[in-house]
């Protein structure tokens, strides 16, 4: 990344003497290790979070549609009970109901006897229902607060800043001897914090601003979250190159 950035070689390949790179595990990487697992146990408890919210929706939804449903039938069923009490009180002031008549009198308060039977049957669906709409609403009440707890904790443990030094390019006569490297995230993490110590090793500064491979990090500045270099990268390369014995 370096050379292709200069347009020349700027580092010298020796199978035999090698440059060594040290991974180093002490306080800072156990920090940045239980940081990056809260974070994932954090992620999963707002995924479970988010799932239950969705069902508690969905089921309440589904609720209050069949509760508008059995509303309105029911409000039906009481207009249809009600038209014919009034009609049976007509008959009932007559001498005498012809048969026929009768007969599609008993037909018909069968058939409202059997909706009454299936609106009783929706009542205890909804029963059902409801409790589990309660159910689902409690679990999302309690999986919120779980998560809003251990998001509190987070913050307490690691949401202060703690500015240090996570990767170092050991040099003596300005001659560089190894990299060591004290906490990454990831394998990309690991593979910018070695791209920065060998801008180090170049004899690269750091750059102010955030993004950058060279940011100085230890300052507060947010470090680059790719392999790719920034303007005020390259400038720097230009300077550092301009002032080796090797520039060409």
């Amino acid at each position: 990344m370096w050379e292709d950035a200069a347009g020349q070689s700027l580092f010298e390949y020796d199978n035999g003497i090698g440059f060594p790179i040290n991974l180093v595990y002490d306080d800072r990487q156990e920090r940045v290790q239980g940081m990056v697992e809260a974070e994932q146990a954090i992620d999963r408890m707002k995924a479970d979070l988010e799932r239950l919210k969705t069902a508690a929706r969905e089921a309440k939804e589904q609720f209050d549609l069949e509760q508008s449903e059995y509303e309105a039938a029911l409000q039906n069923l009481n207009a249809q009970v009600s038209d014919y009490n009034r009609r049976i009180e007509e008959w009932n002031r007559q001498p005498s109901m012809p048969d026929e008549v009768a007969a599609q009198y008993r037909h018909e308060k069968q058939g409202l006897v059997d909706e009454k039977a299936r609106l009783d049957l929706a009542v205890e669906r909804l029963d059902r229902h409801g409790h589990n709409v309660n159910n689902l609403v409690e679990q999302a009440n309690g999986a919120a607060a779980r998560y809003n707890k251990e998001v509190d904790r987070f913050n307490a443990a690691y949401g202060r800043p703690v500015l240090q030094r996570i990767g170092v390019c050991r040099s003596i006569d300005d001659v560089p001897q190894a990299i060591d490297v004290f906490a990454f995230t990831s394998k990309e993490h690991l593979a910018v914090i070695l791209a920065h110590e060998l801008g180090h090793a170049l004899g690269l500064k750091h750059v102010s601003g955030n993004g950058s491979i060279m940011s100085a990090v230890e300052e507060g500045a947010k470090d680059a979250e790719s392999l790719r270099l920034t303007d005020k990268d390259v400038s720097e390369l230009r300077r550092a190159v301009a002032e080796r014995k090797w520039a060409q």
